[in-house]
């Protein structure tokens, strides 16, 4: 939103940078992104839950998918699921803009685990 250039990876983590947009409501209290390690998008899903501390960041990166089964999901494909937990609803942010918390937790799920969609 800031800076309106394309960039394929997100290079800041400032407060009132990211748009979101409502989901197709199949996993509930969780914003995912795609392409995820592959396109280095850490810093944009680290703003949205730093900003949005009652949510988790799923980041699925290609060829990959996650299996959802009630408050369950499974990792399948060939590569990681990553899942960042902001457990601080305090959100710090500097003059200029720049987004500070403290408090996020970070799992790295591998092809055929199982993770819990609950916070």
């Amino acid at each position: 939103m800031k800076h309106p250039e394309y960039s394929s990876n997100f290079r800041n983590i400032e407060a009132n940078n990211i748009e979101l947009k409502q989901g197709l409501g199949f996993v509930e209290n969780a914003i995912i992104d795609q392409h995820f390690v592959k396109r280095s998008r850490h810093n944009r899903l680290i703003s949205a839950i730093a900003e949005h501390p009652e949510i988790l960041g799923i980041g699925i990166d290609e060829s990959t998918a996650i299996l959802v089964d009630k408050d369950t999901a499974e990792v399948v494909g060939v590569s990681q699921v990553l899942v960042f937990k902001n457990t601080n609803p305090k959100i710090d942010t500097s003059e200029n803009g720049l987004l500070g918390t403290k408090g996020i937790v970070l799992d790295i799920y591998l092809p055929g685990e199982k993770f819990p969609l609950k916070k």
